[in-house]
């Protein structure tokens, strides 16, 4: 089953927020700043790592 990239990111995404959530990561994961928050670099590397795993499982028509 190939599925757009779009919805391997919308999966990765969930993912991520759940794991970041469920493990209390968001010290690790998430940098708040005055204008507003985004991913740290480790952050930012889980995300990627989840993104790659699911469209290695469930593969993608494009290279994320």
């Amino acid at each position: 089953m190939i599925l757009p990239i779009e919805t391997i990111a919308e999966i990765a995404e969930n993912v991520y927020f759940t794991v970041v959530d469920e493990l209390d990561l968001e010290y690790k994961c998430i940098e708040v700043d005055d204008d507003g928050s985004r991913n740290s670099e480790y952050g930012m590397e889980l995300y990627y790592l989840i993104e790659s795993a699911i469209q290695e499982i469930v593969g993608g028509n494009n290279d994320l």
